[in-house]
């Protein structure tokens, strides 16, 4: 058989301390979030729905009038939002039985996509 035959000692206590989310706490994590899904709706969902995943809109100056009204800096904070969501309700939440801390995730990414370039470079070039 695959797995513990026996709960571990620690595991009931882990248990009964487990944080377990009330309607309360999920409106607060909507709330967090309903600024961008808001912008998401008014701005990207138009680019989404219209232009690429269905291609209703053919004519190119409503095409780039959508797209004209998006701003890069918006978008990037939709996204670390979302990924700060998440990773709080998977890691915290869901892994570890703890209250999710919305917006205490670091973004890293522009550092260290550029250490993982420059090794891959070093690596290639030898040095």
């Amino acid at each position: 058989m695959v797995g513990l035959q026996v709960a571990p000692d620690y595991l009931d206590e882990y248990i009964d301390v487990a944080f377990e989310p009330t309607v309360a706490d999920i409106g607060k994590i909507n709330a967090t979030l309903s600024k961008h899904r808001d912008e998401y709706k008014a701005t990207y969902g138009k680019i989404r729905s219209l232009v690429v995943a269905h291609a209703i809109e053919t004519d190119p100056d409503k095409i780039n009038s959508y797209f004209n009204s998006t701003v890069i800096g918006n978008a990037s904070a939709m996204f670390k939002a979302l990924l700060d969501a998440i990773r709080a309700l998977h890691n915290d939440l869901w892994l570890n039985g703890r209250l999710p801390v919305i917006g205490s995730y670091v973004f890293d990414e522009p550092e260290r996509i550029a250490k993982m370039t420059r090794q891959a470079i070093s690596k290639m070039i030898g040095k």
